[in-house]
């Protein structure tokens, strides 16, 4: 009887345990994880890096996680809608939360990187679940960073008027997002006025903006190759940053294997975006010259001279940080560090 008991007991146990693991492989057969983002279904951010982590994503667990895609801004404001609980997950764009994300333009101050890649890492390492910005910004918005993308370094793109030297920046009206951008533009002499990608294109037809802070792998999905006649390159003013994530309550609902799965493509995805980004901005910087666009390469001596002219805009970023309570100085210290 002891033996009979004992057998029964093993089996019992046995059984609940897979009775546990078959409910939560039923439950997550069925989940449909709503994704929102700002810019075009076909974009090439969704394409090469959202898209490219949900399909991974999906393969792996066996089709237990599918996506619901809400691309073009259609729920609104994607920080709204994960709070709301109207999306799951969503591209955002830091600089278009300034407000929500102040801390986050650190990765727009100039003279941090030359690549994407080099950009990626280093938000990357502030950004991740535990890392300082998360601590600071992300957690108390409701979400967790599953991977990032910076963007290319700007250039400075304009429609008439040719940028030749330092100088000729001056009363120039760039579209320019974000704290740090902002700051970056002004030091140059510049009017930074706050305009998103999709609008970009309208406010430089109706005069509203002279020209963009913009990488060359940004150009085409706008269009705005068609408007800008001019570029100065070689002067490492910064970008923009893009993230993907998920909201606390969508990941906490993921069992621990689909979690690490998340982690794990995640990952993958901000590698293979960032090279294809750096790999693009090559590739479009070569088809505007294709198209007639006058590129101006600035000389060794002419950067410093630029660099030494934003080379105060960190200190102005991390004052206003402070006098608003927040830990700039740290931040600022954590980023330059990351990636190191």
């Amino acid at each position: 009887m002891h033996i009979r008991l004992k057998i029964a007991t093993v089996a019992l146990a046995a059984f609940t345990l897979s009775a546990v693991n078959a409910y939560q492989v039923m439950a997550e057969e069925t989940k449909t994880l709503k994704v929102a983002w700002l810019f075009p279904a076909n974009h090439y951010l969704w394409e090469n890096g959202g898209k490219v982590f949900a399909d991974a994503v999906t393969e792996r667990t066996g089709g237990k996680i599918q996506w619901q895609l809400y691309p073009a801004g259609q729920l609104g404001n994607n920080i709204a809608a994960l709070k709301a609980g109207l999306a799951d997950a969503a591209m955002i764009s830091t600089s278009y939360h300034a407000d929500k994300f102040p801390l986050s333009s650190v990765a727009e101050l100039p003279g941090m990187f030359s690549s994407s890649c080099e950009s990626t890492e280093k938000m990357w390492g502030v950004a991740k679940p535990g890392g300082i910005l998360d601590n600071a910004e992300y957690k108390i918005q409701g979400f967790r960073v599953i991977f990032a993308g910076g963007l290319p370094p700007y250039n400075i793109f304009t429609t008439e008027k040719a940028v030749k030297t330092i100088d000729d920046v001056k009363g120039l009206k760039l579209r320019a997002n974000g704290e740090g951008m902002s700051n970056t533009a002004r030091s140059l002499g510049a009017v930074p006025i706050k305009v998103s990608s999709p609008e970009t294109y309208d406010a430089l037809t109706r005069g509203v903006i002279d020209g963009a802070l913009y990488p060359y792998s940004g150009l085409f999905g706008y269009k705005l190759n068609e408007l800008f006649d001019h570029v100065v390159e070689g002067n490492q003013l910064g970008s923009g940053i893009i993230l993907w994530v998920i909201s606390d309550k969508a990941w906490n609902s993921l069992s621990e294997d689909t979690k690490k799965i998340f982690t794990e493509e995640g990952a993958k995805a901000q590698s293979f975006l960032c090279e294809y980004q750096d790999r693009r901005d090559a590739e479009s910087r070569q088809r505007v010259i294709d198209e007639g666009m006058n590129v101006v390469t600035l000389t060794e001596e002419q950067q410093k001279i630029w660099q030494d002219r934003v080379s105060g805009v960190w200190d102005i970023w991390v004052k206003k940080m402070e006098d608003a309570g927040r830990n700039g100085k740290e931040t600022l210290e954590a980023y330059k560090a990351s990636g190191n």
